[in-house]
C-alpha cells in the first residue's frame, strides 16, 4: 500500500469530531432543564415554534424582538394556535420557558428591554387590577 492510501482526509476527520462534540453538547444542554419541569418548557417553546410556522416565520426569526413582542401579545389575545387567551401571569411563564430554550438551542443572550418592558407592564398592570378588585370587596 502506498504512503496515500493511508492518509486520512482531514475535512472528514474534522467534521466528524464536530458531530461528535454536537451530539455531547446537545446531551448536556438537556440536563439544564429541571428535570420536573422539563415537559413544561418543552410545551411552551413547541407553542412558540407552532405560532411561528403558523405566521410564517423561520427560525432566524425566532431571536427577534419583533417577533418576541408579537408572540406574546397574540398570546393576550388569543390568536395562537391553541386560540386561548393568556393571562399575564401565564404569559410571564412561557415567556421564560421560551426565553431558556432560545438561550440553550438558539444562541440567544435575552429579550430585547422594550419585550421586557411589555411583560413586566403586563404583569404589574394585572397585578394591580386584582389588587383594586380584592380592596373593593
Amino acid at each position: 500500500m502506498s504512503d496515500t492510501q493511508h492518509q486520512t482526509n482531514p475535512q472528514l476527520e474534522s467534521k466528524a469530531i464536530c458531530d461528535t462534540i454536537a451530539i455531547k453538547a446537545q446531551q448536556a444542554a438537556l440536563g439544564l432543564f429541571p428535570k420536573a419541569s422539563k415537559e413544561t418548557y418543552d410545551r411552551h417553546f413547541v407553542l412558540f415554534q407552532r405560532w411561528c410556522k403558523d405566521n410564517n416565520l423561520c427560525d432566524d426569526s425566532y431571536t427577534s424582538s419583533t417577533t418576541h413582542l408579537a408572540f406574546f401579545n397574540d398570546l393576550k389575545l388569543g390568536h395562537n394556535p391553541t386560540k386561548t387567551q393568556y393571562n399575564p401571569a401565564s404569559i410571564w411563564t412561557i415567556s421564560s420557558c421560551v426565553k431558556k430554550n432560545l438561550i440553550i438551542y438558539h444562541r440567544f443572550k435575552e429579550f430585547s428591554p422594550q419585550v421586557t418592558a411589555w411583560l413586566k407592564v403586563r404583569v404589574l398592570i394585572n397585578d394591580f387590577q386584582l389588587s383594586l378588585c380584592s380592596y373593593s370587596s
